[in-house]
């Protein structure tokens, strides 16, 4: 299990969008900001939901969390270590979906696994975690065989075969029809009650973080700061129609994110 620590972190770009081709201008244009002195500390083992409107730098925020990007200021520690890129103890499962459509579903899993020497023992976490996922049977399947949730699920075993201390998700429920949606969430929750990882997940959608997410963390717009944080205590499942509990949290979480009539 892993602790995160977000210290002061920045994260600026250059805007070259406004950038004349043939300009005699040496003024530099202002960089936009997307990330304005973010702190956050994840407690180990807890399955954290950042939430925030579109475009606010939440995805940045993750990118920069498994050392795909590097902060403009300000410091993460993963285990009180500085990150310096991508590492097999921090695994990322991306929005847009990253199975190579050549491979069967146990190939792409076995990705994660190749620097492994023993055949039996690579082959035997494979099938463990395509089983874990819910996709025992399909372990020959094509990525073009598989339904939207299904390929999410075969990413996830991907990610979990090499028992990552750290699982990073950015949208793991987006472009999912409705009963896929809550199949997937139900997976995740029963996955982290089962192997106790750090997990921080990104999302839109309130009622996911809140049925699933032990902390959840609300941003601002761009450039974003960390507006509200509230721990949930443990237990499941939650129903914020009957938990009197969940639904004010629920109302407070619309109202921060400026929505002040939640259908």
């Amino acid at each position: 299990m892993s602790q995160i620590l977000i210290h002061d972190l920045c994260k600026s770009y250059p805007n070259r969008r406004k950038k004349q081709r043939i300009t005699t201008d040496e003024t530099p244009y202002e960089p936009i900001a997307v990330l304005d002195h973010v702190n956050i500390k994840v407690s180990p083992g807890h399955l954290t939901c950042i939430l925030g409107p579109s475009g606010c730098g939440k995805s940045t925020l993750l990118m920069i969390v498994a050392g795909f990007d590097k902060p403009t200021s300000g410091k993460v520690l993963i285990n009180n270590k500085p990150i310096t890129g991508p590492t097999s103890d921090n695994m990322f499962v991306f929005q847009q979906g990253g199975l190579f459509p050549w491979l069967t579903v146990a190939q792409n899993v076995e990705l994660g696994l190749r620097n492994l020497q023993d055949q039996k023992e690579k082959w035997d976490k494979i099938y463990e975690a395509i089983k874990m996922v819910g996709l025992k049977g399909f372990e020959d399947h094509y990525p073009e065989q598989l339904s939207g949730g299904m390929k999410r699920r075969a990413e996830l075993a991907r990610a979990l075969v090499v028992n990552p201390k750290l699982l990073i998700m950015d949208e793991p429920f987006s472009g999912l029809d409705f009963l896929t949606h809550l199949r997937m969430r139900e997976e995740v929750v029963n996955m982290h009650e089962l192997c106790h990882q750090t997990i921080l997940i990104v999302t839109h959608d309130i009622d996911d973080a809140i049925a699933i997410g032990d902390h959840l963390i609300v941003m601002t717009d761009r450039p974003s700061r960390v507006k509200m944080e509230h721990i949930i205590e443990p237990g499941h499942p939650r129903n914020y129609e009957k938990d009197k509990e969940i639904a004010e949290l629920r109302e407070e979480i619309f109202f921060t994110l400026g929505v002040h009539y939640a259908v």
